[in-house]
Order: C-alpha cells, then sequence, then structure tokens
C-alpha cells in the first residue's frame, strides 16, 4: 500500500511521476482521515527535525523552509511474513547483535541492504524486535533496538550529498520477523522541484 503527497504541483501541466490524487478505497472509507491525519503529524515531525538539522550545521533554523514549503511526502505499508525457520535473536552485546557484511548471505531478509535515496524516513516502532540492523563504520551488521513506540529517523542520501556528508545516510536492512510484521515508514522528502 502506498501514498503520495498530492501536492500543488500535481496539478501542473506536464508534471509526471508521483503526482495526482491518490485512489482511496472505497471500502474502507476510514482509511483516508487516518493515513492524512498520521501524515500530518508525521509531517510536522519531519518539519522539526530539519530545524534541528540546520542548527547543527550551524545554519538559521529557518534555512530548509523554503525546500518544504509543498513537502512531498510518501507513506508505504509493508507486510513482512515469519519467518518459518528459527533465527537465534540478537541480543545486545556486540557478539550476537551484529554480523559481518560477508555472513549477511546466511541472514533471512526481508529487505536487503540499501540507503534510502531522499531526505529523512521515519518509522515507527511496531514492537516487533530483531528485525532492523544497521551497517556500521566497520562493516558490521547492528541490530537496533528501538524504545517501545519511538519513531527512529532515517538519513536519506539526498541529505547526505545536501550536507556534503556531515549527515550520512545509514545502509541498513530488514531481516525476516518470527511473527506477522506491519512497517509504515514516512518518507518526508522537500518539494518536487528543490534545486539550489
Amino acid at each position: 500500500l502506498d501514498y503520495y503527497s498530492e501536492s500543488k504541483a500535481a496539478f501542473r501541466p506536464g508534471v509526471r511521476g508521483h503526482y495526482g490524487p491518490n485512489p482511496w478505497p472505497h471500502q474502507l472509507p476510514e482509511l483516508r482521515p487516518a493515513v492524512l491525519d498520521y501524515v500530518h503529524h508525521m509531517t510536522k515531525l519531519g518539519e522539526t527535525l530539519m530545524r534541528l538539522i540546520a542548527i547543527g550545521l550551524e545554519l538559521p533554523p529557518n534555512y530548509f523552509e523554503k525546500y518544504y514549503d509543498d513537502p512531498y511526502w510518501g507513506i508505504r505499508a509493508i507486510h513482512y511474513p515469519p519467518i518459518q525457520q528459527h533465527r537465534p535473536p540478537s541480543s545486545a552485546s556486540s557478539a550476537s547483535a551484529s554480523t559481518s557484511a560477508s555472513e549477511s548471505s546466511s541472514v533471512a531478509l526481508g529487505v536487503g541492504e540499501h540507503t534510502d535515496y531522499g531526505c529523512l524516513t521515519m518509522l515507527l516502532d511496531n514492537g516487533v524486535p530483531d528485525v532492523l540492523q544497521v551497517r556500521d563504520a566497520r562493516g558490521e551488521w547492528v541490530a537496533v533496538y528501538p524504545a517501545p513506540g519511538a519513531i527512529m529517523c532515517n538519513i536519506g542520501d539526498m541529505m547526505a550529498r545536501w550536507t556534503n556528508g556531515i549527515f550520512r545516510s545509514t545502509p541498513h536492512r530488514v531481516l525476516r520477523p518470527e511473527v506477522d510484521r506491519i512497517a509504515v515508514p514516512f518518507f518526508f522528502e522537500v518539494r518536487g522541484f528543490t534545486h539550489n
């Protein structure tokens, strides 16, 4: 299930891509207001994070605002079916919480190694343990253990490029869970035609 910003730019002649009205299912009339309410709150969080990033870069807090006055966003609901075989759980110890990149072929993946291409990706923790891993500077996979109800934030390639590598997009992957899991990442992007 994917939904994208119904940006004002959607109605410009000749514009192509993920623009225009979303096809909301008639069978679930409560879906649209629920998604749009979630989008509203996540967009506000994205705007706050952009102000904090500006402060971290020793820029005025509103430095990036002109780039997200009509932010482009995407939201995706992804189902991860449970793994059929037993996978030993990770622990907080470095010996079992990380694996080297060469060991990754023996792990059952839900999504393989990647970096997000955009600005910020935010994901509400859904309480399913031992599924999200990031690759650290040594090339080892490290399990992520968010606090219950936490929202995890990932820096995307665009933000890494925009900050000249000060903020880096971290390679990450998703392991197959022991139980059914639905993840709903929110992709906060700047407006569709941003350039300096």
